[in-house]
């Protein structure tokens, strides 16, 4: 086994819509074996969190980031509504895919649901955010690795984040191989330059976060930093 790292902090979970939890210790300690393989031991559920949030970001940032900001429906964005995210099995320009995350996520029934799950749940949750940020601010910006360094979309993370990734993995076998069908949809009959006046809408959004959607399950996001 390698080198033991002890992580224990006095911390605010972000919750529900950015929301703070009553401040919880996180304790974990992460050991990784000589191939890099990390091991947590943590007393609770929230620890066990923690440890392997803090884990996940120091493999996988960039991905991880990057995959928080798809969910979201930030990638026209960030990276251009002419550019492509690969969803599932397909290659899907960015305006398709942020049209599709914002239309098809319902964030207060995802809400509702996890608070259905149970403390051990909301505990594991809550600490995987923690250990996440933890190590965006252990890290500093100037260590963000070079491939995502600097990029807005690197940021600090809430529960919401997590409900939105856990939702498209679920829909991963279903209504997600048809989000371009879906993005894109016109009903017989219907008046093509209304639905271009939408895009076009969303692709305004997109570039000015404070521009308000036609209602506000489609505003776009605020962009956060750390």
């Amino acid at each position: 086994m390698g080198k033991a790292v002890v992580l224990a902090a006095a911390g605010v979970a972000l919750l529900w819509g950015g929301a703070a939890e009553a401040k919880y210790r996180y304790a974990a300690t992460i050991t990784r074996t000589a191939h890099g393989v990390p091991h947590i031991v943590a007393q609770d559920w929230r620890g066990a969190g923690y440890g392997v949030g803090y884990a996940y970001a120091q493999d996988n940032l960039c991905m991880i980031a990057e995959e928080f900001a798809t969910v979201a429906g930030e990638r026209s964005l960030h990276f251009g509504a002419k550019g492509s995210a690969t969803l599932g099995f397909q290659s899907v320009d960015n305006l398709s895919s942020d049209l599709f995350f914002r239309s098809a996520i319902d964030l207060p029934a995802l809400r509702r649901g996890a608070k259905a799950q149970g403390a051990a749940a909301l505990a594991l949750t809550a600490g995987w955010v923690a250990g996440y940020n933890r190590y965006l601010k252990d890290l500093g910006p100037e260590r963000v690795p070079s491939e995502c360094r600097g990029k807005a979309w690197v940021r600090a993370i809430t529960a919401d984040d997590m409900l939105r990734l856990n939702e498209k993995q679920m829909l991963l076998a279903s209504s997600l191989n048809f989000a371009p069908a879906i993005a894109n949809a016109v009903p017989p009959g219907a008046n093509r330059r209304r639905r271009w006046a939408w895009r076009c809408l969303i692709r305004r959004s997109s570039r000015s976060p404070a521009m308000a959607g036609p209602s506000a399950a489609m505003s776009p996001p605020t962009a956060r930093g750390w």
